[in-house]
């Protein structure tokens, strides 16, 4: 295990520690005691191993329980072992319910790691001291199905998102020939209109730009519109507004007057965006750029 950044949990293994009476034993290069042993399901290799820790070595004892809300942590057990003295190595040892202390060279802990980057807390040639107690274990054929479930997942998600995203595509298309409009397109797939072109240099990230706006949807009804109020002031490209704004306005010139039309997914997305803005919605912009 590659302790490049503290992860410390509940100190509740003091007290099973100091109730055990036990030596702790050796088992290449670990230092182990068993404080409590059930016959619940093994670590495996290649399983996961949720545990509750507490570590410290011979300079402080560090607790992350509140930063961690007390939640118990994954450890992957690789397939293989191949360093001797290490935590994954204890855990093989341990099953479902188990709790036991672990003495490991610390200088074993982060074999590999510049020395300018261990941790102040942590001494080289010390030893660390661990405090653990197994939660819950998932088998090597447990997270296998995990895995592949989140690949799916992840591959249902991209084919509904191009789906979505072909769909909004016609929609706008539509729109535009039926209103006899001839849009260009932006890279991210925003659809624009020029209103009033003006010559001089596009605006460009990093732009701070002011801007008046009315947002509708492609029905025509209209959610949002700031015409006849103050300009809406931001920095192009930083994050401030919705991906399909940052698109269309670096497409666009100050001074100049257009219709974006942004795809869903460049939008509000799944989710919408109040009453107003319904899941899934194509959201069409009349937007001028002040000088």
């Amino acid at each position: 295990m590659n302790f490049k950044t503290p992860i410390i949990f509940t100190a509740l293994a003091f007290a099973l520690i100091l109730s055990s009476c036990k030596e702790y034993k050796s088992d290449n290069g670990i230092q182990y005691k068993i404080i409590s042993d059930s016959t619940g399901p093994v670590i495996e290799l290649g399983g996961v191993a949720y545990i509750n820790m507490t570590y410290f070595n011979e300079r402080d004892t560090f607790d992350s329980k509140k930063a961690n809300r007390g939640m118990p942590f994954p450890i992957r057990i690789p397939d293989s072992i191949v360093e001797k003295s290490s935590l994954e190595r204890g855990l093989r040892m341990l099953s479902k319910g188990d709790s036991a202390s672990f003495i490991i060279s610390t200088d074993s802990l982060y074999k590999g790691v510049p020395k300018d980057q261990m941790p102040k807390e942590f001494k080289p040639g010390s030893m660390t001291t661990f405090f653990v107690r197994v939660v819950k274990v998932l088998t090597k054929d447990s997270v296998k199905i995990l895995e592949d479930k989140m690949k799916s997942d992840r591959l249902a998600g991209e084919m509904q998102r191009q789906l979505q995203v072909q769909m909004d595509t016609v929609a706008i298309l539509d729109y535009c020939k039926l209103n006899k409009l001839n849009p260009k397109r932006t890279p991210d797939g925003v659809y624009y209109v020029i209103k009033k072109a003006v010559g001089g240099i596009g605006i460009q990230p990093g732009d701070s730009v002011q801007t008046f706006y009315t947002g509708k949807l492609l029905n025509g009804k209209t959610f949002d519109s700031n015409v006849g109020g103050k300009p809406f002031s931001l920095v192009v490209g930083m994050g401030q507004v919705i991906r399909g704004w940052d698109s269309g306005l670096m497409a666009l010139k100050k001074g100049e007057k257009a219709t974006l039309f942004i795809p869903s997914i460049l939008g509000y997305g799944a989710g919408g965006a109040g009453a107003d803005i319904p899941p899934n919605a194509v959201l069409m912009f009349d937007i001028e750029v002040l000088k």
